[in-house]
């Protein structure tokens, strides 16, 4: 770590950070006290800064890790079906289209999506920067003829600059992960959807009845 490098960052937690780092400092200051024959090791400044910077990253974390999300939970619902060959018009579990499927996996957490791309399209926010998508979002492709929505897919993960791997039901090979990023869909993409709201809790937060 270089000397003058800022070490707040977004996102940490610093109080908890900085009450143990002085909180070690204390200690060894009243070891000193207490046993004058016991030589205790000095910390630098640069040396303090970078114990401090750990420790806050570490705390950080912790503090960061998601919890088992609405959209984990349906993503993993949806790997489940990973193989599963590609029928028009099939709504599964045996096999599905493409909008089959979404709609499928979205009703196993309660979300009745119509079976038809060009409805479903309507059924959420429109997400219109592939930046923005999230995982559990709907992403939108055309047909081969560019005129009319003929694909739809759920995005699993955003890694950002516009690439965003998601799953799907395809018609040549089933259900499989593609990314945005790859010439064909990049050239068909059309919008994402968000369906998820922003309050749902997983299954394993719902209150008993």
């Amino acid at each position: 770590m270089q000397k003058g490098q800022p070490i707040i960052r977004r996102g940490w937690r610093v109080k908890p950070a900085m009450t143990a780092l002085l909180l070690l400092i204390g200690v060894s200051a009243e070891a000193q006290s207490a046993e004058p024959d016991i030589e205790m090791p000095q910390l630098d400044r640069d040396t303090m800064l970078y114990t401090l910077e750990e420790i806050v990253q570490e705390d950080s974390m912790a503090e960061i890790s998601p919890p088992d999300s609405v959209a984990q939970q349906i993503l993993d619902f949806a790997a489940k079906y990973l193989g599963r060959p590609y029928r028009y018009g099939a709504n599964g579990p045996h096999s599905f289209d493409c909008s089959g499927f979404t709609a499928f996996v979205f009703k196993e957490f309660g979300y009745n999506l119509s079976h038809g791309c060009t409805r479903q399209v309507t059924e959420g926010q429109q997400i219109t920067s592939r930046n923005a998508l999230k995982p559990g979002d709907l992403v939108f492709f055309y047909q081969r003829n560019k005129r009319n929505i003929g694909h739809v897919g759920i995005v699993v993960e955003n890694y950002g600059h516009g690439n965003v791997r998601f799953i799907h039901a395809s018609t040549s090979r089933g259900v499989r992960y593609d990314d945005i990023a790859t010439t064909y869909f990049l050239k068909r993409y059309i919008t994402g959807v968000r369906v998820l709201r922003e309050d749902a809790l997983p299954f394993s937060q719902l209150p008993a009845e």
